[in-house]
């Protein structure tokens, strides 16, 4: 078992990306994206599964800007998402090196 402590008025997510895990007694499937409420407590994370499994947790303060999310893009407005889609197909988020990356000259 793991645990992570909230203060109050934080706002926490968790995403499994490939394996269930069980969340303050609760179980819950890969891929599920789970918002918690914003009062403080603590989440108890438990694997059942043979192998180790990767949870990502999300939190901070309270967002105070406007939000457009799409995609994988999440920027403030529906003009901001689609000056990102142009400039990723345009390439000028740079490109992966896989060749590189498998050589580990990184």
């Amino acid at each position: 078992m793991f645990s992570v402590d909230f203060k109050d008025e934080i706002e926490v997510a968790v995403y499994l990306p490939e394996l269930q895990a069980i969340i303050n007694d609760l179980s819950y499937n890969a891929g599920d994206f789970i918002e918690f409420d914003r009062i403080a407590g603590t989440l108890e994370f438990v694997n059942n599964n043979p192998t180790s499994i990767d949870i990502l947790v999300f939190g901070g303060e309270r967002y105070q800007e406007a939000i457009f999310a799409e995609g994988p893009f999440v920027m403030n407005t529906k003009v901001d998402t689609a000056i990102a889609y142009r400039d990723f197909y345009n390439g000028d988020y740079g490109k992966i090196d896989y060749e590189k990356q498998r050589s580990g000259d990184n």
